[in-house]
């Protein structure tokens, strides 16, 4: 069954979108994949899937340690998709939730807070860790974090700016890839 576009003009939008109505501004329209940012966690741009299907967003963390900061339970981890120097991020535990992925597996994940970039906006919202490595990108973002906020046109991608393009990886040589030995010899 296909259901019909329902487009919200005048007090229809306002009604949906409160935070708007007092601003009088139109909502940003977003496709259903972005450039997102996480300053809280110096993560400046990632890209990230909009999905109003799910209700958390979820950010790929790997090697994830927890510690005490001040008294209070924080976690230490990394992010896939950075540069391998990349610094480990870290933020204090919010909450621990179990979460039901899209292929129904139940997973106990840890719950932080950050600032999320998105959009031109800027806004506080929870996002849980998990290992996203069968995913296509690295944060998804969910309608909790979105609601009243933006738009999804599920029909665009990259509204608000293309990926950068990446250089395809640089080929070893044969030669280059030999090692050398304590005595200069390659092998």
């Amino acid at each position: 069954m296909r259901l019909p576009k329902i487009l919200l003009t005048g007090d229809e939008r306002l009604a949906a979108f409160p935070a708007l109505a007092a601003e009088g501004d139109q909502p940003a329209v977003v496709g259903w994949r972005e450039w997102a940012g996480l300053p809280g966690l110096g993560i400046g741009r990632i890209e990230a899937k909009i999905d109003t299907g799910a209700r958390t967003s979820a950010l790929h963390a790997n090697s994830i340690e927890t510690f005490e900061a001040e008294g209070l339970l924080s976690v230490r981890f990394d992010v896939t998709g950075e540069a391998e120097n990349a610094p480990w991020h870290e933020a204090r535990v919010a909450d621990r939730r179990w979460v039901r992925s899209s292929n129904g597996e139940a997973e106990l994940r840890f719950v932080i807070r950050s600032e999320l970039q998105l959009a031109g906006q800027e806004w506080l919202a929870e996002i849980t860790l998990t290992n996203r490595e069968r995913m296509e990108l690295p944060m998804l973002i969910g309608r909790e974090a979105l609601a009243g906020r933006v738009l999804v046109d599920a029909e665009k991608s990259w509204a608000w700016g293309k990926p950068l393009r990446r250089a395809p990886p640089k080929r070893r040589s044969p030669r280059s890839a030999s090692r050398v030995d304590g005595q200069g010899e390659r092998h």
